[in-house]
């Protein structure tokens, strides 16, 4: 999409240059490669994959805390990862048997808040992430547009006469009128 944005972007100055300009003339050296806009969704896209993919494969925080300080004794790293089955296990355990373990509903209930809590927490974390992947889109399209913008009113510039030409032709029409 962005690219097709870009490229109606060249089409509009084109447009404008071929009202003023003979065609073959405008062709040359003002447009940028449109597949610049598309590199920028995709540098953008491949920054927020690669962070997603981190942070996806990233030893949660809680986990890590807790086998660095029981490290010292022996047996932790099962430990740890038990502790990281142990709420799951629990959910399991009481809705299979919810008469024996009646009690724990609760446990089960608070399990799932925090659960939920978490869960949201990252999607926030995910949703912030994106939008700020969105301003930076936004933000490198729109310096790519300007300097689009800026090369096609450079390249028009070149083509215009100097201002002292300008001068001199108004001078010598100045000069026909008091002569005619």
């Amino acid at each position: 999409i962005v690219v097709e944005q870009f490229q109606s972007l060249q089409t509009r100055i084109e447009d404008l240059i071929n009202a003023t300009l003979p065609g073959e003339q405008m062709r040359q050296g003002w447009t940028l490669p449109s597949d610049d806009a598309g590199a920028i969704v995709d540098t953008e896209l491949d920054q927020l994959r690669s962070w997603l993919e981190t942070r996806w494969n990233a030893t949660p925080r809680d986990t890590a805390m807790l086998t660095r300080l029981l490290k010292v004794i022996p047996g932790t790293e099962k430990l740890g990862k038990y502790s990281e089955a142990a709420p799951y296990l629990l959910a399991i355990a009481c809705v299979t048997h919810s008469a024996m373990l009646g009690h724990l509903d609760i446990l089960v209930l608070g399990g799932y808040s925090a659960f939920t809590w978490l869960t949201e927490r990252l999607s926030d974390e995910v949703a912030s992430k994106t939008r700020a992947t969105n301003q930076a889109i936004s933000d490198r399209y729109a310096d790519l547009a300007t300097t689009q913008v800026e090369r096609a009113a450079a390249w028009l510039d070149q083509l215009a006469p100097a201002r002292s030409t300008l001068d001199q032709i108004a001078r010598h029409v100045d000069d026909v009128r008091i002569k005619s």
